[in-house]
């Protein structure tokens, strides 16, 4: 069964070696979960946007690799990168990339659910 994250939902936590989500403090409201694959030609054309647009509005990124590519990307210094397992894929859903998740900083709450640059810009009031 398809597991689909709601708007309001506690985002699951993300534990790796030396992460866990629900520990990260942002100096802002918010931060950005962008699930993505460095093969991923839309994750490519979103990155070229989001990079300048999360540096400007000092939004967190956690960049987080669906899987086991090499990775010729490099991301700004205030980006957190991951990689996801098979668990963290199911809980958020994540069957495409890129996939992203707004989530609120002080209660880990998902805030907003964008499918592309315009629908980040329309959540601005957010964080």
């Amino acid at each position: 069964r398809i597991r689909t994250l709601q708007i309001g939902e506690k985002a699951p936590n993300i534990i790796t070696q030396n992460f866990n989500l629900h520990q990260y403090k942002s100096e802002i409201n918010s931060l950005l979960l962008l699930f993505y694959s460095p093969s991923c030609f839309h994750c490519t054309e979103l990155l070229v946007d989001l990079i300048p647009y999360s540096e400007k509005f000092k939004l967190p990124v956690i960049a987080i690799q669906v899987d086991e590519e090499m990775n010729p990307w490099t991301f700004p210094a205030h980006w957190k990168t991951i990689k996801a397992n098979e668990k963290v894929r199911k809980e958020y859903g994540v069957f495409s990339t890129p996939s992203l998740f707004l989530i609120q900083g002080n209660n880990m709450r998902i805030s907003a659910i964008p499918e592309n640059m315009s629908e980040i810009k329309k959540s601005e009031h957010l964080f």
